[in-house]
């Protein structure tokens, strides 16, 4: 049984869909931030970082139990052991890649920049927290070229680059910019509407703060 440890942000968010999706059986175990239930010394021992998401596989490869600690990670890995969303064309799993790569990247590291710079830091620094933004919303009309051209990031098939890109999407749903993005609003209703999706974000949100 996979010890799967999280909470309701957006790298919480791509573990659990990608558990939900491979139906894999696994245990969710809320960890809870606000709290600081991530300092706590049982959860240390999986994660010195104390962060989340954590996933424990006591029946990885050879026996061995697997710990992980990144979301790209732990989604990967759960991609390989259930033997889906990475595709088999070599083409289609280098764009997957891309897409991955580019979102965890470019997009989540400067949304997470800016919102430092802006909330949490006490010296503000606003004019780097704005580029900082402004690189993570152009991710969206890149994104909806691309949906333009195909049902999902990695082409026809629904792969692990949606996993990855749904909680960043999913953020900005709201943000008055999305109708600017035909493309980008279907696929978004398409994953959403993923009964995989709706359950783990369901196993997440009654935990949300």
């Amino acid at each position: 049984m996979i010890d799967y440890y999280a909470f309701n942000t957006g790298n919480g968010q791509r573990g659990a869909i990608a558990l939900e999706e491979a139906e894999l059986p696994y245990r969710f175990n809320f960890v809870n931030l606000v709290k600081g239930e991530q300092k706590s010394p049982d959860f240390l021992a999986l994660n010195p970082r104390g962060m989340i998401p954590v996933l424990v596989d006591p029946d990885g490869p050879d026996g061995q139990t697997v710990t992980l600690t990144q979301s790209f990670s732990i989604a990967h890995y759960i991609a390989q052991k259930s033997g889906w969303l990475l595709p088999e064309d070599p083409l289609s799993l280098a764009q997957c890649m891309e897409w991955c790569s580019f979102i965890l990247t470019d997009v989540s590291a400067a949304s997470m920049q800016s919102f430092y710079l802006r909330v949490i830091s006490k010296e503000k620094h606003p004019e780097a927290a704005k580029v900082l933004k402004a690189r993570a919303l152009n991710f969206l009309k890149f994104a909806d070229q691309r949906l333009n051209e195909v049902a999902y990031f990695a082409g026809n098939d629904y792969s692990l680059a949606d996993i990855i890109a749904y909680p960043t999407v999913l953020a900005q749903k709201d943000n008055p910019v999305m109708d600017s993005y035909p493309h980008l609003t279907r696929w978004m209703s398409s994953v959403g509407d993923r009964p995989a999706v709706q359950k783990a974000l369901e196993v997440l949100a009654p935990n949300n703060g």
